[in-house]
């Protein structure tokens, strides 16, 4: 990939914050932000397998203490205590499911599943 290939432009928008965020973060690595970011494209930053168990025994936390709040739902419909769930707890539902999905996909690239 020599200098002479560079010959597509690609352009985005950053909020000024994020701007000055990747200069920095280009800086910090003796970088014009263009090298950076095509550093970035062709290698990825690296997710050590500390970060991965970290956020796979927190998103597994995080699961559980959700079992346990469907468990209480469950034993309270069970007991006939049951009263229809309000429409913020259906849409919370819906948001973890999709949240869910998400964290899935990203630990999947993770993983190279």
């Amino acid at each position: 990939m020599g200098k002479n290939n560079k010959n597509a432009r690609v352009e985005f928008r950053l909020s000024y914050d994020e701007k000055i965020l990747l200069k920095h973060q280009a800086r910090s690595k003796n970088m014009s932000v263009g090298e950076y970011l095509r550093m970035l494209i062709i290698r990825p930053p690296e997710v050590t397998s500390y970060d991965f168990q970290k956020f796979q025994a927190d998103y597994i936390y995080h699961i559980r203490k959700i079992g346990v709040n469907l468990n209480q739902i469950a034993k309270k419909y069970n007991e006939g205590n049951f009263k229809k769930p309000r429409q913020e707890v259906l849409d919370g539902i819906k948001e973890l499911t999709y949240l869910a999905m998400q964290v899935n996909a990203i630990a999947g690239k993770w993983y190279g599943v």
